[in-house]
């Protein structure tokens, strides 16, 4: 069952909704057998509020959050946490911090994870769970637990996983629950970790425990002003699709599969980087991967040319070839 309830304070008349191409879905889920608590559906929209609002000051962009939706899951807790097969369920009973059925018991429970929509799940029980990914047709989705649930709400869940369960208390305490959801929602857009770039300075991609006292590096704001949820559409109709089955990380002069649909012979592949665009023909082309060899670019969006329209952008992490 789903209910409408509520929705995120308005914007201000001085600072107009962002026009993005696709909209954040924002669900707030319970177990079949657990009790729903009003602090965390207060507590949600004032955090994703916060969190659009914080995506705007660093970037000059931000996402449209839909009302936030109450979905209880047909399934117990223990059902969600650990499945149906025995040895899973033996090992819940033992470890209560054992889960090795969330993610797919969320997925379930919401509905699954919509073209189009990038679908933010607060997850009541799912303790420091905290996944992300974009895949398919523009189907973004993250999930967060009881480890953001609690410290933005001030209430326990005596049935999940408390904070009082966390060993590592940054976990659980500054920054760290709301950060952890402005970094996993990044990654719904398509924003990889900087691994090996600019490690002296800070990035909510590489530590959301420093926030709201951090900020996108500059190739992840160029990653964001290509993502259709912080953005206008940028690709051209008629052109082919690049799908996030691509591999995030490329070296020079290595090859690289580009995985989509509707290539064809004389398309070009584009990278682009904060320094511009490098285009590179493919060394061979199907009509579902396209093979090219990586230029000396940094990290930006890859996209496929053909003629003067631009396929969807997605993201890739370059390095300089490793000897």
């Amino acid at each position: 069952m789903v209910l409408l309830v509520g929705c995120s304070a308005p914007t201000p008349a001085t600072d107009p909704e962002p026009v993005c191409e696709y909209p954040v879905r924002v669900v707030y889920l319970y177990p079949a057998d657990q009790e729903r608590f009003a602090e965390y559906e207060k507590a949600i929209p004032r955090v994703v509020d916060e969190i659009r609002t914080w995506y705007r000051s660093k970037t000059g962009l931000a996402f449209k959050a839909l009302p936030l939706e109450v979905v209880q899951s047909k399934d117990d807790y223990f059902t969600m946490r650990c499945g149906t097969t025995e040895p899973e369920r033996e090992a819940g009973q033992i470890d209560p911090l054992y889960m090795p059925a969330w993610i797919e018991s969320v997925e379930r429970a919401v509905g699954g994870w919509r073209a189009q929509t990038a679908t933010l799940v607060f997850a009541q029980g799912g303790g420091g769970m905290a996944q992300a990914n974009l895949q398919g047709d523009f189907a973004g989705w993250c999930v967060v637990g009881d480890w953001v649930l609690e410290p933005i709400s001030g209430k326990a869940n005596p049935k999940g996983i408390t904070a009082a369960m966390c060993l590592q208390k940054v976990y659980v305490t500054g920054g760290t629950p709301v950060g952890t959801v402005a970094h996993e929602l990044a990654h719904a857009f398509g924003v990889h970790h900087p691994d090996g770039y600019e490690t002296s300075k800070r990035s909510l991609m590489r530590a959301h425990w420093d926030w709201p006292d951090t900020n996108f590096l500059d190739h992840e704001k160029l990653v964001l002003k290509t993502s259709p949820f912080t953005a206008t559409r940028d690709w051209d109709g008629g052109a082919p699709h690049c799908d996030y089955l691509t591999n995030d990380v490329a070296e020079w002069g290595k090859p690289l599969d580009l995985i989509g649909s509707g290539f064809k012979e004389g398309d070009e592949v584009e990278f682009k980087d904060l320094a511009g665009l490098h285009r590179v023909k493919p060394t061979s082309i199907a009509a579902d991967k396209i093979v090219v060899t990586v230029p000396k670019a940094g990290p930006g969006v890859v996209r496929v040319i053909r003629y003067t329209t631009r396929s969807n952008a997605v993201p890739v992490n370059v390095y300089e070839r490793k000897p």
